[in-house]
């Protein structure tokens, strides 16, 4: 197994930035009447960070995820779609939200349907009502892509941009701005069973771009910010070098044996960056370490300085390396006659046993399940998050399915976020009931 001890992911968010608030834990999610029918009750295993639902097909599994994603993301008209009696989510330390449908059954109004909300923390109670209304008619985005779209996707469309009486939305969504200023603290990262595609990656076309071929182009994205950072801290380090060094006169380098010790470390260092693609590959030997045994005074300066320099250059890519280390050793060490390797021109590159470039969507369902929850897991979730997992074992071969939780265990601890995974899979499960929480199809009367 993939040891993940010493994954750093960035700066550990432990106030949001705008409120300057603590971030919350969902402790507990509750949900009465759901379909008219289901009560469950899933209290979350804050201890180990992952939770684990099952119970039989439609129970309502996927939509609960949903319904936590819903609220926090503030997709509220998600919310009046799903017929419930009442939401609740208890936060960790204190705090309660409770989403309550105003009208329930035959009188429910998807087009115009009012949710009531409330938040009670301590002794304070907050209130306030989420308003979903149908928008007044007119020619909505949606319908006059709907118009244009037979002609756009040839480039052959007679129109020039969209009609004055347009709008960008179909209903009008309020709630309280408490309940917005409480989303700020509550991070939520939904995993769909559909990830393969999704429905925001598309290209200026309007076509789909398979989900493993956006990641290779958020890597990109990602590489190249950190060599601009990385650019930059070497040039101000280097051209501020002689006037540090001047200030060194008088002054006690490091001694021999530490110098060595922090040498031998950048040199590791920096070959793990050379060889997972992020520097280019060695033109020289590495630094000769025995070299560093005899230092006059001046030299202990000189080398000091370099060492602490150095340190600070490889640092700005420290993070980035360590989460693609992870995500070399993981899918490489599964994937069979085929590798995942680092480009910083395509983000990452797919090679087959020859070596030779395999375009990322032709990789198995299985394979780009694996590719894609993992990237998700290292690269698209911030620490105090909850993530929310439909179904991980889909199109993965049961070895796996096995490996699956003991490396979530161990990314969630590392990563410091929180886990709810819905499954049907014994072998994601294997020996760890004790994270389970049934949701059942008993019908409450």
């Amino acid at each position: 197994m993939v040891c993940y001890k010493w994954l750093v992911m960035g700066e550990r968010l432990q106030r949001t930035a705008t409120t300057n608030a603590p971030v919350l834990r969902v402790k507990r999610v509750k949900v009465e009447g759901l379909f008219g029918l289901y009560n469950h009750d899933i209290p979350l295993n804050l201890d180990d960070r992952v939770t684990i639902v099952h119970g039989p097909n439609g129970v309502g599994k996927t939509v609960l995820l949903k319904l936590i994603a819903a609220v926090f993301s503030g997709e509220y008209e998600q919310l009046a779609k799903v017929p419930f009696k009442q939401l609740s989510i208890e936060f960790s330390g204190d705090g309660l939200l409770s989403l309550i449908p105003d009208k329930f059954g035959d009188e429910r109004d998807n087009d115009n349907q009012p949710i009531l909300v409330s938040l009670k923390s301590g002794t304070k109670t907050r209130d306030g009502t989420i308003t979903i209304e149908k928008a007044k008619p007119a020619i909505t985005s949606f319908a006059w892509d709907a118009i244009w779209e037979p002609f756009g996707r040839h480039g052959q469309s007679p129109f020039q941009g969209k009609p004055s009486g347009a709008t960008d939305a179909a209903r009008r969504i309020m709630g309280p701005k408490w309940l917005t200023d409480l989303r700020t603290r509550v991070q939520v990262h939904l995993i769909e069973t559909q990830r393969l595609l999704r429905m925001n990656f598309v290209d200026e076309r309007g076509a789909f771009i398979p989900t493993v071929r956006e990641y290779a182009r958020d890597l990109h994205a990602r590489i190249t910010e950190a060599l601009a950072r990385y650019a930059t801290e070497s040039q101000s380090l280097d051209q501020s070098f002689p006037q540090r060094l001047l200030k060194t006169r008088g002054q006690t380098g490091l001694v021999s044996s530490d110098l060595k010790s922090r040498m031998s470390a950048l040199n590791d260092k920096r070959a793990q960056l050379q060889k997972i693609g992020l520097l280019d590959a060695a033109t020289s030997s590495p630094f000769e370490i025995e070299s560093l045994d005899v230092l006059d005074p001046v030299q202990s300066n000189v080398m000091s300085l370099y060492v602490e320099d150095t340190q600070r250059k490889l640092e700005v890519l420290g993070d980035l390396s360590r989460r693609i280390t992870l995500l070399l050793d993981n899918v490489n060490g599964k994937f069979r006659n085929k590798s995942i390797q680092i480009s910083r021109q395509e983000g990452f590159v797919v090679l087959g046993h020859d070596g030779a470039p395999i375009e990322p969507d032709s990789l198995s369902s299985g394979e780009q399940h694996e590719l894609v929850q993992l990237y998700d897991l290292l690269f698209r979730v911030k620490p105090g998050t909850l993530v929310l997992i439909d179904e991980p074992e889909l199109s993965l071969h049961v070895l796996w399915q096995k490996k699956y939780l003991p490396e979530l265990l161990e990314i969630a601890k590392t990563a410091e976020f929180d886990a709810i995974v819905a499954t049907h899979s014994p072998f994601i499960v294997g020996d760890r009931s004790d994270l389970m929480v049934p949701l059942t199809a008993d019908i409450d009367t």
